[in-house]
């Protein structure tokens, strides 16, 4: 059974909250100068370039939860066409 547009814009919402989220978070780190410009702090900028770069299964577990953290709420929706599906069938 295909994934209907009201799934689609379900992840959408999802992937937008999560990427908001994070801006949000980013630039709570840094300070914004004078000029305009906006400055991530060292220690910021190499946790995350470290965590870029490494595979999902190299990193260390409270880290990893974080992602799981993330990956619950994109399971949730998945679940939710999982029981759509199976109350179709009832």
């Amino acid at each position: 059974m295909e994934w209907d547009e009201n799934y689609r814009e379900m992840f959408a919402a999802l992937a937008h909250e999560q990427w908001s989220g994070w801006m949000k978070y980013m630039f709570s780190k840094g300070m914004r100068m004078d000029g305009g410009q906006w400055v991530m702090p060292k220690q910021s900028l190499d946790r995350w370039t470290r965590q870029m770069n490494t595979a999902y299964d190299d990193l260390p577990e409270d880290e990893k939860e974080s992602d799981r953290v993330e990956a619950d709420k994109m399971m949730a929706i998945a679940n939710t066409r999982c029981n759509d599906i199976c109350s179709l069938k009832e």
